[in-house]
Order: C-alpha cells, then sequence, then structure tokens
C-alpha cells in the first residue's frame, strides 16, 4: 500500500486546489445523499467517547486521491470489478477540481457528531510554521475533534445505482489514511459496498 508522508499530510491539510475562475461545479443532490449516506454509516462510539469530525469545506480532488503513477481508471478499475465504467469516468470527471462540500443536515443521523470547518480557517491553522504547532493550534480551536475529514465529489453512474467516492481522515501525526469507498442503491437506500485504501501515512 502507497505510504504518505508527513510533509504530503500537510500539503494535503494546506487546501485543496483553489475554486476555477469560472467556478467549479456544485454538487449535485445525488452526490450530497451518498455522503450523508456514507457519514450514517460510520459506526458511532460510546456516548461518553463521541468526538466531532470536522469536516474540510473544500472537496478533495483525484490529485489528492492517487499516490503514484499509473492509469487511475485501470486502478479504479481493478480495485473495483464490480463497478461499472460510467461510475468510475463520472467519478474522474468530477474530481478534477474542488468545490465546496455540500450536506444536508436533515439527511444525517442525530447522533452522528460533525460539523464543516472553512477552508480559510483550516489554511490558516495549518500554515503555522511546523506541523506539531498546527496541529496543537487545530485541537485548541477543535479539542473533541478526531482530526480532518476531507471528502471528494461523488461519481455516480447513469442509473444512479451505483456512486464513488474518495475521502481522507488525518488526525495529529501519523495514523491518516484516505479511501475509495464503492456505494450501491438498492431499493432506495444507499449502502457501502466496498472500499479500498488509497494511502496510509
Amino acid at each position: 500500500m502507497p505510504r504518505i508522508t508527513r510533509r504530503s499530510v500537510l500539503v494535503l491539510l494546506a487546501g485543496a486546489p483553489a475554486l476555477s475562475e469560472s467556478g467549479a461545479a456544485d454538487m449535485r443532490r445525488i452526490e450530497q445523499e451518498v455522503v450523508a449516506a456514507y457519514l450514517n454509516s460510520l459506526v458511532v462510539p460510546d456516548q461518553q467517547q463521541i468526538k466531532t469530525l470536522i469536516l474540510s469545506s473544500a472537496t478533495a480532488t483525484a490529485d489528492e486521491a492517487f499516490v503514484g503513477s499509473g492509469s487511475r481508471f485501470a486502478r479504479l478499475s481493478q480495485d473495483f470489478p464490480e463497478a461499472t465504467r460510467a461510475v468510475i469516468e463520472d467519478f474522474l470527471a468530477v474530481t478534477q477540481t474542488s468545490t465546496t462540500l455540500l450536506i444536508p443536515s436533515e439527511l444525517v443521523r442525530r447522533e452522528l457528531r460533525w460539523q464543516v470547518a472553512s477552508e480559510r480557517r483550516l489554511n490558516r491553522i495549518f500554515d503555522l510554521p511546523s506541523l506539531e504547532q498546527a496541529w496543537e493550534q487545530f485541537y485548541k480551536e477543535y479539542p473533541q475533534a478526531t482530526g480532518v475529514t476531507r471528502f471528494s465529489r461523488v461519481g455516480v453512474d447513469g442509473n444512479s445505482t451505483q456512486a464513488l467516492l474518495y475521502f481522507s481522515m488525518t488526525p495529529g501525526g501519523l495514523g491518516g489514511a484516505g479511501f475509495f469507498v464503492l456505494m450501491h442503491r438498492r431499493l432506495g437506500i444507499w449502502r457501502v459496498l466496498s472500499s479500498k485504501q488509497a494511502w496510509i501515512s
């Protein structure tokens, strides 16, 4: 599995690529539903141990998701043999640029604690001289945080039965990781079909 250095993590957290001058396309409603469904699939720990997911307000791009060279389409096809060509192509298309993460709060379970942090605020924190200082400041501002989570936009096939997304979870120090997740919709409900680790630190 590809490994990522602490310096690379800082680069990731320093901010996603700026939105294009014409403005990146907004997340489609179906993408928002898929991200909410994925959040709902997360296991909520004991009430006394609950932490808050801090989500970056800027979506991750394909450049953040893939470590190393080679065909991105071939990599995803190999990792997810059950994925349709359409869902992979749409994922690679919509993750070319970053946009604003949109998650309808009414679609997320109440017991899940989460908060969207502006990219400007995260940039200010992670522009500090050292990574250690940056994480210290981050946990001062977000004392219940698990770290920083960044979602990509979501690729969806033509029938809206498959969806593909990427997300990363980065705590202070080592222990961060990125994942691709293939979702499947049956009887109107999105569920995780499979996931693959993209990188680990």
